[in-house]
């Protein structure tokens, strides 16, 4: 079978997870960087030379018909983000 998408590894000090490190710390939470093991967009994105992170938003029970995420943890995601697009975080 051919193969979907290829694996990729950022380092800790990568630009993209530092800034992701750092718009986390400003807005108080305690980020955790791990490996996800698993296929994404990021995947393909960074084959394409895009250096791109993948941010847990707290889901649990992934991929199954319980899946589900707590609205404050969503509204963190969000938040998250916007710091990391919008934020002045270096």
């Amino acid at each position: 079978s051919k193969r979907q998408y290829n694996t990729y590894h950022l380092a800790d000090g990568a630009p993209v997870v530092a800034r992701a490190v750092a718009a986390a710390e400003k807005l108080g939470f305690a980020p955790h960087i791990m490996g996800s093991g698993g296929g994404s967009d990021a995947n393909i994105l960074n084959e394409a030379g895009i250096a791109c992170a993948v941010l847990s938003t707290g889901m649990a029970n992934v991929h199954t018909p319980q899946e589900q995420i707590a609205i404050a943890d969503m509204v963190n995601a969000a938040r998250l983000l916007a710091e990391i697009v919008a934020g002045d975080v270096r």
